[in-house]
């Protein structure tokens, strides 16, 4: 009977432990939302051609998605085998802004991960045929404060005289 006693006191006592530490767990976390509005801003010689603000609601220690674009076909067969041609075939492509960030709070305050990737199509078709696609891609982190404009990337582009800039403004929502 002692032995049986003893087991389920163990387990009361093991059971008890894990639920306290899992409460304790759950407590550090602040679970906070923000509103996060990246900034796109297109520039040449000082004056400002574009400007685009994304949105979007994020949870810390979550991740925020925006995708917006077009599927562009793209032929990638058609070419004659010995007797029977090979029937053409067409593969989707997008073209267009994916924008993902990423908040984490540390010790030393809110990290924002951003990747942005922006692709676009040339006025011009390559010798194939297909369209040529223009890719940008901006991977940063950094800390950031709720209320205070961040720079995330300045940026001049490759094959002309313009520049890009990208911030971001979080908004502590709850």
């Amino acid at each position: 009977m002692r032995y049986v006693f003893r087991k389920y006191v163990l387990l009361i006592w093991i059971c008890y432990s894990g639920i306290t530490f899992a409460q304790e767990k759950k407590q550090e976390l602040p679970g906070h939302a923000y509103k996060v509005d990246v900034l796109l801003t297109e520039s040449e010689g000082g004056k400002t051609l574009n400007s685009r603000t994304y949105t979007m609601l994020i949870n810390d220690q979550d991740t925020g998605r925006i995708r917006q674009g077009d599927r562009i076909p793209v032929n990638v067969g058609g070419a004659p085998g010995k007797d029977v041609p090979v029937p053409n075939q067409i593969q989707y492509m997008d073209v267009g802004l994916n924008l993902d960030c990423r908040l984490a709070q540390r010790n030393d305050g809110l990290y924002m991960s951003t990747v942005l990737d922006m692709s676009s199509l040339a006025p011009e078709q390559g010798a194939s045929g297909n369209p040529i696609v223009r890719q940008q891609r901006y991977q940063t982190g950094s800390f950031v404060q709720p209320g205070k404009r961040a720079l995330i990337a300045n940026v001049d582009e490759l094959d002309s005289k313009r520049k890009l800039q990208i911030e971001a403004l979080l908004t502590q929502v709850q």
